[in-house]
């Protein structure tokens, strides 16, 4: 899902409701994209940017960590993957944790 952060029409919260309540646990490797600067029709917005996104998209899956997809300002940024489920409470407490340097 690819979502315009200025959209007036639609805006970036019902994006994330959708993702939230649909989409994040929907099989299938689905990715939450936000594109600063871009208003309702983010492809005429930012053209640019919507092809980063879609090759991005097209790309092998797991490729690239949330957060923005290039160096430059404005960049188009991954939000969020989708997965199974979340992981349960315990299991994180459980994880190791990263030591710190004294």
């Amino acid at each position: 899902m690819i979502w315009g952060l200025y959209d007036r029409v639609s805006p970036p919260r019902v994006a994330s409701y959708v993702w939230n309540r649909y989409l994040m646990h929907k099989p299938g490797a689905n990715n939450l994209y936000f594109i600063p600067a871009a208003n309702h029709y983010l492809q005429a917005d930012r053209p640019g940017a919507f092809v980063s996104v879609l090759l991005h998209a097209l790309g092998p899956a797991g490729s690239h960590e949330p957060g923005p997809l290039g160096p430059e300002p404005a960049a188009p940024l991954l939000v969020d993957t989708s997965r199974e489920q979340f992981p349960a409470a315990a299991d994180l407490l459980r994880a190791p944790q990263p030591a710190h340097p004294d």
